[in-house]
């Protein structure tokens, strides 16, 4: 899948989501995130590429990014997806192999989706 992502901070989230809605945008999820971001360790991931584990009330996935394209503050990234069963059993699985979790970022989201 292609991202195309713009982060907007310090701002009204009601407004923002109110206006992506009027442009027929879809409200995905709106509530707690955890993130762990992961270094390469020795297993040296290729530059401009991010490994991740992203937890929700909704559940768990792993993604891998790769940065193909950045358009003044809009990042276009190639992502490649996996619903796991449990983020504790993956984060295990990658400090065995070395990974070390790099930065978790703040653990509030709104995602919407336009089609």
């Amino acid at each position: 899948m292609k991202e195309i992502e713009v982060k907007i901070l310090e701002t009204n989230r009601k407004d923002v989501i109110g206006r992506l809605e009027s442009l027929s945008a879809t409200l995905i999820y709106d509530g707690p995130v955890l993130t762990t971001w992961y270094d390469s360790g020795p297993r040296a991931l290729r530059k401009n590429r991010t490994l991740r584990i992203r937890s929700t009330t909704d559940g768990s996935e792993l993604t891998l990014k790769k940065q193909s394209a950045t358009h003044q503050e809009v990042k276009e990234r190639k992502e490649i997806k996996c619903i796991i069963g449990a983020a504790s059993d993956l984060h295990d699985i990658l400090a065995e192999m070395e990974y070390r979790p790099d930065r978790t970022p703040l653990p509030l989201r709104t995602r919407c989706h336009k089609h």
